[in-house]
Formats: structure tokens, sequence, C-alpha cells
């Protein structure tokens, strides 16, 4: 998501990671997403589960720029 100025936020890259997914492997993965656009972003990563009581563990992040 990227935080706008105005106090609006706009999601500039998404994405599903679940055990209903066709392609989903229990265990460590490694979650991608492409941000598009040009320019820089001031933003920030969102992640929450669909249980209250979920925990959702982020062993590392990693931005490569263009």
């Amino acid at each position: 998501m990227q935080h706008v100025n105005n106090g609006n936020d706009v999601v500039i890259a998404g994405g599903i990671f679940s055990p209903r997914t066709a392609n989903f492997l229990p265990g460590w993965q490694i979650f991608q997403l492409r941000v598009s656009g040009s320019g820089s972003f001031i933003g920030y990563v969102r992640i929450w589960g669909r249980d209250p009581g979920s925990v959702a563990v982020v062993d590392s992040y990693r931005y490569i720029g263009p």
C-alpha cells in the first residue's frame, strides 16, 4: 500500500497467500510482489490473517529497487 499525503491510502501491490490456493505448500515460503510505476513511494506493508487469533511470522523483508 502507498500512503498518500491527503490521508487516503492507495493499494499499489497486493496478493493472497492462503492454504486454499492451488499452489500452496506448508512451511517457509517466499512471497513476491511486483510494485509497478516509477518514482519513489512512501508506504507500508500490511499483513493480516482471517482469524483474529492468527499469527503471521515474517522472517525477513527485502526491497530490490529498479
